[in-house]
């Protein structure tokens, strides 16, 4: 089995496992969060996905780029939330932002799940899942 096909799997058993019906991702419009953007379209598909947009600059490329990314892979607009345009670049406090606004305006609700994955300078990850 290839890597590609690893993940995939991997995200699909998370889910399942969490019992959850979606996935929460940040999207940045960098290549590391496109590819995790791919990956779990793939293993839920795009009507399960609803998309932070996080760029990681306050540029608006960034942010252009990351809606791109969202409309490549057909994840609806609707489901796109994007913040960057109030605060700029936040770093480590985007994701914490972008799911207290997501949920005051009930995007997500209470006992929902978010998969966040999150890749950083100097080849350094993370992620969890976490029930709202």
């Amino acid at each position: 089995m290839d890597t590609k096909t690893k993940i995939i799997n991997w995200i699909k058993s998370q889910l399942k496992e969490a019992g959850a019906e979606g996935i929460v991702l940040g999207l940045s419009g960098g290549v590391d969060s496109s590819v995790i953007a791919a990956l779990t379209v793939k293993a839920v598909g795009r009507n399960k996905v609803l998309s932070l947009i996080l760029p990681i600059h306050s540029q608006i490329k960034d942010l252009k780029d990351a809606r791109l990314v969202a409309k490549k892979l057909k994840i609806h607009m609707e489901k796109v939330y994007v913040n960057v345009d109030k605060y700029g670049n936040t770093s480590a406090a985007s994701i914490p932002i972008a799911l207290n606004e997501a949920r005051k305006t009930e995007r997500i609700k209470e006992d929902d799940f978010c998969l966040m994955v999150v890749f950083g300078g100097g080849f350094t990850w993370g992620s969890a899942l976490v029930k709202l």
